[in-house]
């Protein structure tokens, strides 16, 4: 019984040094991978924004706005949300609610990273689209450009990372950060494991 508890302590320890050393290496990716925009060519004329902020709402009709035949969807807004809702949200202005009225798609039926990949492929797909810009926030964007490699192969991710007001990045060190910043991480990993064992 004694050998069996120093075996299981000796490989709860070893598990933890690699979860550690895997959430640093996971805010590593972050910064380095996920922390610039990728706006190279102005060719991409759709936009995938997946909720949670708005900040990624503005950067995308930012996107929406410097080309007028582009068009966007915003992924996992929720039955019964309308884009005034989303307008006074956001505090928009004229030019935005106009974007917003023209140009902005709501996807209402994703309830989750994976249901948002899902929905914006359906959409993608019906606009016969061949890349797109896709906006979430930094730490959320490794989860949700595996859902979108998985899916949606063949078609051409421009990332644009946005940080968040209150970035927890740059703040990890607020207990409420690194907790959400530690869910993201496993949630990441668990994906990533389900995605190489399928």
């Amino acid at each position: 019984m004694k050998i069996f508890i120093i075996v299981l302590r000796f490989l709860l320890i070893i598990l933890s040094i690699n979860l550690i050393a895997g959430f640093v290496s996971f805010i590593y990716l972050i910064k380095k991978n996920f922390s610039e925009e990728d706006i190279i060519s102005s060719n991409t004329k759709h936009i995938i924004v997946a909720t949670g902020g708005s900040n990624r709402i503005l950067k995308g009709l930012q996107l929406a706005q410097i080309e007028n035949d582009r068009k966007m969807l915003i992924t996992g807004v929720g039955k019964g949300i309308q884009k005034d809702d989303i307008a006074k949200a956001i505090l928009a202005y004229e030019n935005q609610k106009q974007v917003l009225n023209c140009c902005v798609d709501l996807g209402l039926s994703a309830l989750n990273t994976q249901g948002n990949a899902h929905e914006s492929y359906r959409w993608l797909k019906r606009h016969r689209a061949q890349s797109t810009f896709l906006v979430t926030a930094n730490y959320h964007m490794p989860r949700l450009v595996l859902e979108f490699e998985k899916i949606a192969p063949e078609i051409k991710i421009k990332i644009v990372p946005v940080q968040p007001s209150n970035d927890p990045i740059q703040k990890i060190y607020l207990p409420k950060n690194l907790i959400l910043l530690t869910k993201e991480y496993l949630k990441f990993v668990i994906k990533k494991l389900h995605i190489e064992m399928a």
